[in-house]
């Protein structure tokens, strides 16, 4: 059985079927290597999206 690395953790998702269908084919032609280095790659998208957002908020406005 794969070991995961000791810096991640396993978290459970519901996705409705199309995403996962759309996840399998963008890893079917090798635009990323599993479902999981996909979705982690999203996360990270929208963390950084929304930290940027946030941040640029309080820059606009005074808050930082």
């Amino acid at each position: 059985m794969p070991r995961k690395p000791k810096n991640m953790i396993i978290i459970s998702i519901h996705l409705p079927i199309a995403l996962v269908e759309a996840l399998d084919y963008l890893v079917e032609n090798g635009i990323y290597p599993s479902r999981a280095e996909a979705i982690r790659t999203a996360v990270r998208n929208l963390v950084n999206e929304e930290l940027a957002a946030d941040r640029m908020w309080r820059l606009d406005y005074g808050h930082e």
